[in-house]
């Protein structure tokens, strides 16, 4: 609950006002990778190639923590996404899933005004294939207008990644996608430490091997769920 004012005669005293707040528990939860080169290998290069493993390492650390961050499922040791989130809004396409159109695009935003929480860094998030569809798809009959154009979709900024799932099922519908709009502000991510990617010369030693280990601890949560709303059920 917010904090709520009244009206009151001149001098008469305020009503107190006592707003409620839910707490965001946010603990650290390992994501870890190892990726074994070889020796031979690193002697021979002149490009860094462990260099280049770091980095892969440090983007598949990357991806998955998207991945977490969008459709988690909450059950340890894997954060809990925002799809899996109780309490953020919901618009549903059909009974087996539909194509993107105006109304429901503009329904994603309306649901979110409606809890008032239409307010901070305002944004869609979707994939490849939505985002496609939402170039290509007319407002109207007549217009000529798309529900994406000139980088915005309903005077929003839409982002763009492949950890938006388009895997999801409903009715006799597969294969669809899923879209989400909301307050970006409200998402938060807690991480402890850095990005810990260990050399080890020694484990595989007797194979020629150096093994390149990654460790890291994150979590995830909203500080607000009604600041987003989803669909999962897109034909795209």
């Amino acid at each position: 609950d917010v904090a709520a004012a009244v009206w009151a005669d001149e001098n008469a005293s305020a009503t107190e006002t006592t707003p409620t707040f839910s707490r965001a528990t946010l603990s650290p939860k390992r994501l870890a990778a190892f990726v074994d080169v070889s020796n031979q290998l690193l002697m021979q290069d002149s490009l860094g190639i462990e260099n280049r493993v770091r980095l892969q390492l440090a983007n598949a650390a990357a991806i998955a923590l998207q991945r977490a961050i969008i459709n988690g499922t909450g059950i340890a040791p894997v954060p809990r996404g925002i799809l899996n989130t109780v309490g953020i809004n919901s618009v549903a396409m059909g009974t087996n899933g539909a194509a993107i159109d105006w109304a429901k695009l503009v329904a994603l935003e309306t649901v979110v005004a409606v809890e008032n929480a239409d307010l901070g860094s305002l944004a869609y998030l979707t994939n490849s294939k939505v985002m496609g569809a939402l170039k290509t798809t007319s407002k109207d009959a007549g217009s000529g207008r798309y529900l994406y154009e000139e980088g915005l979709a309903n005077g929003y900024a839409v982002g763009v990644t492949n950890s938006v799932p388009s895997n999801l099922t409903k009715g006799t519908g597969t294969g669809l996608s899923a879209a989400i709009f909301g307050n970006w502000n409200d998402a938060v991510i807690g991480q402890w430490g850095g990005l810990d990617i260990m050399a080890n010369p020694y484990t595989k030693a007797k194979d020629n091997l150096l093994e390149l280990v990654l460790n890291s601890y994150f979590d995830a949560a909203l500080l607000r769920p009604k600041s987003f709303a989803a669909i999962v059920d897109i034909v795209a």
